[in-house]
């Protein structure tokens, strides 16, 4: 859907003036007026969009509940960030898959280095 009609939506189901929505807006866009409203909301004449930033302003003003939910973003980094890297001739990676079968090779080695370290430690305590 273009810019302009989910502007035009908006200001029909939510019954705004043009007053109404150069209010909002201009808190971003000092100079935005009425006549630039009926701009924006006839683009194909005008050649005139208003922004998202300032549509999506319009919304949490007056439909907070249009408003697509916020995904969650995440800060790009693993919980487990220490890697474990290593090369093998041809013959050597087809006889570990082999041996590991189902599992992933990062699943495989995971476990191997937890098995060890527990191995260690029990051998600690003894």
């Amino acid at each position: 859907m273009a810019i302009a009609d989910e502007l035009r939506e908006l200001m029909h189901a939510k019954k705004l003036s043009q007053h109404q929505v150069v209010e909002v807006v201009k808190r971003f866009h000092p100079k935005f007026d009425k006549t630039v409203v009926t701009k924006c909301c006839r683009d194909n004449d005008y050649g005139v969009n208003i922004k998202r930033a300032a549509l999506n302003a319009l919304y949490r003003e007056y439909a907070p509940e249009l408003l697509p939910k916020a995904k969650k973003q995440r800060d790009g980094r693993h919980r487990l960030t220490a890697r474990i890297t290593g090369r093998l001739e041809d013959e050597e990676m087809a006889a570990l898959l082999e041996i590991i079968g189902e599992k992933t090779i990062q699943e495989w080695l995971t476990d191997i280095v937890r098995q060890q370290i527990k191995e260690r430690k029990a051998n600690e305590i003894s």
